[in-house]
């Protein structure tokens, strides 16, 4: 595992999950997390889908031009 991934599981909090209801367990507090939420429900309802650590590294990997 490299430095960078190790460092984000140490800073980073869980991932957004459900309550038992289907909501969203986590609250924003600020007007910016408010919406950077309703942005990401927005987007999963219109069927997008959220990456995981490897597809986020290989998503990066494409827009970089990276073969590697």
């Amino acid at each position: 595992m490299n430095a960078i991934s190790e460092l984000a599981r140490e800073k980073l909090p869980p991932p957004i999950g459900t309550d038992c209801t289907g909501k969203d367990a986590y609250r924003p507090r600020t007007p910016l997390g408010k919406k950077l939420l309703a942005l990401r429900r927005a987007y999963i309802e219109s069927g997008g889908t959220l990456l995981d650590e490897d597809g986020l590294a290989a998503e990066l990997r494409d827009r970089r031009g990276d073969d590697g």
